[in-house]
């Protein structure tokens, strides 16, 4: 398993973000937020593997 040391950078920015956009948007904001923080996440994951696509690093997705 790799550990990411500057992983928790983006960790805390997405956390804060949401936390900023959930404070803007209220309570009817919440399932957009899920959405697209699901989504930001599988097009993050699915980039890299195209971009960086090695057999050895295909092992979550295939």
């Amino acid at each position: 398993m790799r550990i990411i040391n500057h992983g928790i950078y983006s960790t805390i920015g997405t956390f804060v973000g949401s936390v900023l956009i959930g404070m803007l948007t209220g309570p009817r904001g919440v399932m957009a937020i899920a959405w697209v923080g699901v989504l930001q996440t599988l097009g993050a994951g699915l980039t890299a593997q195209a971009l960086e696509g090695s057999s050895k690093l295909l092992r979550p997705f295939g």
